[in-house]
């Protein structure tokens, strides 16, 4: 029992914009990225435009903004 509780504590939070860390979405126009059937303003790292259709993978968070970088990889089906 004790071993589980520990395990637990050192867990990352499974709530909140950090979840979405490494999350693969897609830029659908005007700076809006689609991830988990949201949309969220996002804007680049490297501050390269978002072309409407990239694929993009969020890099990390600020306020409620995304910040994305292109995913080279396809995502998986």
């Amino acid at each position: 029992m004790l071993v589980k509780l520990v395990q637990i504590r050192k867990r990352p939070p499974a709530v909140g914009t950090n979840t979405l860390v490494g999350v693969r979405g897609q830029v659908r126009r005007d700076g809006l990225v689609a991830i988990r059937g949201e949309l969220w303003q996002a804007r680049s790292q490297d501050d390269e435009p978002l072309e409407a259709g990239d694929e993009v993978e969020v890099a990390g968070v600020e306020g409620l903004e995304l910040l994305v970088r292109p995913a080279h990889e396809p995502a998986p089906v």
